[in-house]
């Protein structure tokens, strides 16, 4: 039933130095995002992977950069201190993945960055970075299948054109 899916952990979506698969206000979280191009529209315009409306299906022919030079999931930047409640970990895993609890995005204003420590958040923080638990850098998968770690220092333009899969830009992967 959907309580029992709401509420089982999958150990794959957590990132194990951040924290174990554990439930929290009685939902099972994820660690990880998917990448919308590179603003929170998500849709096939922006260089969009992942649909945020799911208005139309990308096909790998859509991906004119190249696989290997288009991020597609990575570690979502969080409060370790505010972990199921912050705005991009209060929902569970099966969520519908239209917001920040399961998308994130490449602009140049939200470049990777480290997780965050705030004693107290409001609950209507919602991070729009990519980001981990890591000193230096976060994991990401690109779309050929590799994982990187991509430093936090990245250059903001370099990261933007990782997530837009189709803008015809040379990419300098790490």
């Amino acid at each position: 039933n959907d309580a029992t899916i709401y509420a089982t952990p999958v150990a794959g979506f957590y990132c194990p130095t951040r924290r174990a698969p554990l439930i929290f206000n009685g939902y099972a979280k994820l660690d990880y995002a998917g990448c919308t191009g590179d603003n929170m529209n998500a849709t096939g315009g922006n260089g969009a992977i992942v649909e945020r409306m799911c208005s139309s299906a990308v096909r790998l022919a859509d991906v004119i950069d190249g696989t290997s030079n288009t991020l597609v999931v990575g570690e979502k930047q969080q409060n370790i201190k505010n972990f199921g409640g912050s705005g991009g970990d209060n929902e569970p895993w099966v969520n519908s993945g239209w917001d920040q609890d399961n998308i994130r995005f490449g602009s140049l204003t939200s470049t990777p960055a480290p997780d965050s420590d705030y004693p107290a958040e409001p609950p209507t923080y919602w991070s729009t970075r990519f980001g981990g638990s890591h000193p230096s850098a976060f994991n990401a998968a690109f779309l050929d299948g590799s994982v990187r770690a991509i430093n936090y220092a990245v250059n903001a333009e370099n990261f933007r054109r990782m997530c837009v899969r189709n803008d015809n830009m040379t990419v300098e992967l790490p």
